[in-house]
């Protein structure tokens, strides 16, 4: 499968765009409108420390998704949440790294 620059290879973005990309020249797009149909929607980064649960995640997920929705008035389908879970000795703070 072809791989978009800057996407995690084999990932889901990669087959989420091709698939798009198919549907909106089904519907008569071109390339470049293909692509701003595909990026619509709103990407949510969450950066947190590493060690929540699918439990808590899935919380999150629910609360940004019902929000964004509400404030903004896209579909849940166009809301994409993406979990970078870091690990302390990755993050500093203030100059210091925060497992000290």
């Amino acid at each position: 499968m072809r791989e978009i620059p800057g996407s995690n290879p084999g990932g889901p973005t990669t087959a989420l765009f091709f698939q798009r990309k198919a549907l909106a020249e089904k519907k008569g797009l071109r390339f470049a409108k293909a692509l701003r149909f595909f990026y619509k929607m709103p990407v949510i980064r969450v950066s947190w420390w590493a060690g929540r649960t699918k439990e808590q995640k899935e919380k999150v997920v629910e609360a940004i998704t019902k929000d964004i929705t509400a404030i903004t008035g896209c579909p849940k389908e166009h809301v994409w949440i993406i979990f970078e879970d870091v690990k302390k000795s990755d993050w500093a703070i203030g100059g210091n790294l925060c497992d000290k």
